[in-house]
């Protein structure tokens, strides 16, 4: 029984070539982030008041849910940290 060789990783080569560079948005990717943080905090507020109105019938969504003061709230809580 013969042991096979180790073979040593491939280096990672990264392209310059302009079709590679053109791919690249930085404000695609920015407003892809932006939207999908805004997406979370709104579904986790969702789901949040959805389940403690399962327990708490008094609770309304309408008190809760307000999408501006929201997303303007993880904004100041997200500078600070």
């Amino acid at each position: 029984m013969s042991a096979s060789p180790v073979r040593a990783p491939l280096p990672l080569t990264l392209s310059s070539s302009p079709a590679a560079a053109h791919r690249v948005n930085p404000a695609r990717t920015s407003a892809s982030l932006l939207l999908s943080d805004s997406l979370a905090i709104l579904a986790s507020t969702w789901l949040g008041v959805a389940s403690w109105s399962f327990f708490n019938p008094a609770i309304s969504m309408a008190n809760y849910f307000n999408a501006p003061i929201l997303l303007a709230l993880f904004l100041a809580v997200y500078a600070a940290f």
